[in-house]
């Protein structure tokens, strides 16, 4: 969008300059007595903290608003455990603008107190109040306020560190040990179109019967959780026994999604168990995905929980087979259509390019020189020894078409007639006299070369 800037300055413009003038004189004269109250930086609101599981609390706050020219940078959390004998920092900065932030590595059965602040611009003194603070109580393994079943399964450990499971997640026959929550994994590159296949076996103490949901998601950057995938898979089973999988795929990623279950052993030592649920998911990419974290969340028929990432997870190589994206908006009153040419890049249908920073904006085109094709087109540019002798001419020539169309408004009998005669006359004068001009010229040019 271009903004037009006059020079005009009226009567009023110039009033509203002195009186702007004699403010600033007046601010200038009695700002040191002047003292201004400093607005605060709004602080995070609605944090609230929901155990997961025994060593896990999940947080969630809502973002401010009204902060002005200010930046979100992240946020800064604080804890309290335990309860009264102070708060403190448990991450300097989320160094993203996710609400939301899980907490892991805790006592089982044991109450945490929590505040979130905003960072802003990354600077000294950007830090904003706190939150409300808000505070959830881990569950316990078997203990509590939990009654019956409260251990949920797990594909490695348990919250006590016990490896209930070998090689409880593959992907594309490359098995890992899984840990607690973060497990270190090798980067696995896959291509767009080829099939993938990963395997989990989950270990449940109420036997493989009592699994009920699995979560695979793909594409997680660092800071994230499971529910900011773009690209995931659900499988579920029902008490009696139906199984069904759910694709969460905004992004069109995935395609040829097929889901199998069996019952196999949790260990290498243990091969004629079948103690571990063994779940088999097949899938294809069509389209690359911006990150590469993999995570997985199961619960028993107890809704009891357990989350594990997986770093540096896997990675999609190749272009998208679904074609370039295309966003629909109004532009000027009209409907635009734009077509993705890269990652923040896009072209409308006028063949203009666009660009995508929090919302889409069109690039800016210099205006270039302008270039008379008539004169091009004769040769005659304005360093050309002739080009007074040719802008006189056009002169003469726009004089004549002028002439031309008024003769065509009036009668026959038009006192301008003569005048129009006249013209016609004076512009064949004028053209053989450039023309007799520009043959001497050439003549001599040519008698010097000679």
């Amino acid at each position: 969008m271009q903004t037009r800037i006059t020079n005009k300055i009226t009567t009023r413009n110039l009033t509203s300059l002195a009186i702007l003038s004699t403010l600033a004189i007046i601010a200038a004269t009695f700002a040191p007595n002047l003292a201004f109250a400093a607005q605060p930086i709004p602080a995070p609101t609605g944090l609230t903290a929901t155990p997961i599981n025994p060593t896990q609390i999940q947080l969630s706050w809502t973002a401010p608003v009204g902060f002005g020219a200010n930046i979100i940078r992240g946020y800064i959390i604080d804890r309290e455990s335990p309860v009264g004998g102070g708060f403190v920092e448990i991450v300097t900065n989320t160094t993203n603008t996710n609400t939301a932030y899980l907490d892991v590595g805790l006592r089982d059965d044991t109450t945490y107190n929590y505040r979130v602040y905003t960072d802003y611009n990354g600077t000294a003194g950007s830090k904003s109040a706190a939150s409300n603070t808000a505070f959830a109580r881990t569950l316990g393994f078997g203990s509590g306020d939990c009654t019956g079943d409260c251990v949920p399964p797990t594909l490695g450990l348990d919250g006590k560190g016990t490896r209930w499971v070998n090689e409880g997640f593959s992907y594309n026959g490359n098995s890992v040990d899984v840990e607690l929550f973060f497990t270190p994994y090798p980067l696995i590159t896959t291509k767009v179109g080829v099939a993938n296949t990963a395997v989990f076996k989950i270990f449940e103490d109420g036997g493989p019967d009592e699994i009920r949901h699995l979560d695979l998601a793909f594409g997680l950057a660092n800071g994230q959780v499971l529910a900011d995938s773009r690209a995931s898979i659900e499988w579920d089973r029902s008490w009696d026994g139906v199984e069904t999988t759910t694709v969460i795929d905004p992004e069109h990623a995935l395609k040829n999604v097929r889901v199998e279950t069996s019952e196999g052993p949790c260990t290498t030592e243990d091969v004629f168990k079948n103690d571990c649920l063994v779940v088999v998911i097949h899938h294809t990419f069509v389209a690359p995905l911006e990150f590469n974290i993999v995570g997985t969340n199961v619960w028993d028929e107890k809704r009891n929980t357990w989350q594990n990432y997986y770093n540096h997870g896997v990675e999609i190589i190749g272009e998208s087979m679904n074609g370039p994206k295309q966003y629909l908006g109004i532009h000027h009153g009209n409907v635009l259509v734009l077509t993705e040419t890269g990652k923040n890049k896009a072209v409308d249908e006028e063949g203009k390019t666009w660009t995508f920073d929090k919302e889409w904006s069109m690039d800016y085109i210099p205006k270039g020189k302008i270039i008379d094709q008539i004169s091009k087109y004769h040769g005659i540019g304005r360093d050309h020894a002739y080009f007074d002798i040719y802008k006189k001419g056009q002169i003469l020539v726009a004089e004549y078409t002028l002439a031309e169309i008024m003769e065509k408004t009036r009668s026959i009998n038009s006192p301008y007639k003569k005048e129009f005669v006249h013209k016609t006359l004076d512009l064949d004068l004028a053209t053989q006299k450039i023309a007799g001009i520009e043959l001497q010229r050439a003549s001599i040019a040519m008698n010097q070369k000679n």
